[in-house]
């Protein structure tokens, strides 16, 4: 008994603890009211050199997030999920954050953007018809005729005039650069233009581009020929051109492919050629 007294009147008492005003008995009180590790705050107080109070506000805001559901706050509105604010916005949730990590930039930043150019970006994958062909986009058509959308949608702008007038406007002029193509051989006979070997041979010039329109039938592929290459020879005897205009019309027309030290023909792309002279 005495040996317990002696003890009691040793030991030292446990300190008081005040946070936002309100006075504890302890911090493990204190702990226990906020429902937090009393250890995990000690050890981060002694670990990062902080106080308990500091500690102990650094778990409480980490057990609030635990807990509550992750709200998106855009423009001072709260959203539930970034999903509900881009769906008032009208914007695809899956780009933005595709693009915020892509650029490393906010999200806020990224739903900016598809905001800012969302007509834009509607433009963009709209479907696009030409010559009865519907395609999944304007890009799609410009790229399997080998013309830049972005001019074609700068000329609709600038001009105020369709897309379609647009494309017909590229593409008509690039009909003419490539019947205008300098250099046209003819049997060994070099020719400024087409248009000049024609009048000096006193041909209907449509009526060669007539020709050239009917042999797009010879190039199509059938059911049974998968070729998607043939070869300058080939193509010549399909034309009627010689190798050397067929190599020049090949380099300016982007369906020429190497493999190897061969030198080959892209059959699609030619094909595209062939429907531009028509």
């Amino acid at each position: 008994m005495k040996y317990y007294i002696q003890k009691k009147e040793t030991e030292t008492p446990k300190m008081q603890f005040f946070y936002k005003g309100k006075k504890y008995k302890s911090v493990s009180a204190c702990c226990a009211e906020y429902g937090v590790n009393a250890s995990s705050v000690r050890n981060r107080a002694k670990t990062t050199e902080c106080s308990i109070e500091e500690s102990l506000e650094h778990f409480i805001k980490k057990a609030r997030m635990e807990t509550q559901p992750s709200v998106f706050i855009f423009r001072d509105k709260t959203y539930s999920s970034l999903d509900e604010c881009c769906l008032e916005y009208g914007v695809n949730a899956d780009s933005v954050s595709s693009r915020k990590y892509r650029l490393n930039c906010t999200m806020e930043e990224s739903l900016e953007h598809f905001i800012e150019n969302k007509d834009m970006i509607a433009e963009r994958i709209q479907k696009f018809t030409f010559k009865g062909i519907e395609y999944r986009s304007l890009r799609a058509c410009c790229q399997k005729y080998g013309i830049d959308d972005i001019c074609v949608r700068q000329r609709a702008r600038d001009k105020n005039c369709s897309l379609e007038e647009s494309f017909t406007h590229f593409m008509t002029r690039k009909r003419k650069k490539m019947l205008s193509n300098p250099e046209f051989e003819y049997h060994g006979t070099v020719y400024p233009s087409l248009k000049v070997c024609c009048e000096e041979l006193g041909i209907n010039k449509s009526s060669v581009i007539n020709r050239l329109y009917m042999l797009r039938k010879k190039t199509q592929p059938e059911a049974n020929n998968d070729k998607i290459l043939i070869s300058v020879k080939e193509a010549c005897e399909l034309t009627g051109l010689s190798e050397k205009t067929m190599r020049s019309l090949m380099n300016e027309n982007c369906f020429m492919v190497r493999i190897g030290r061969r030198t080959l023909i892209d059959k699609k792309k030619f094909q595209n050629w062939i429907d531009w002279q028509s």
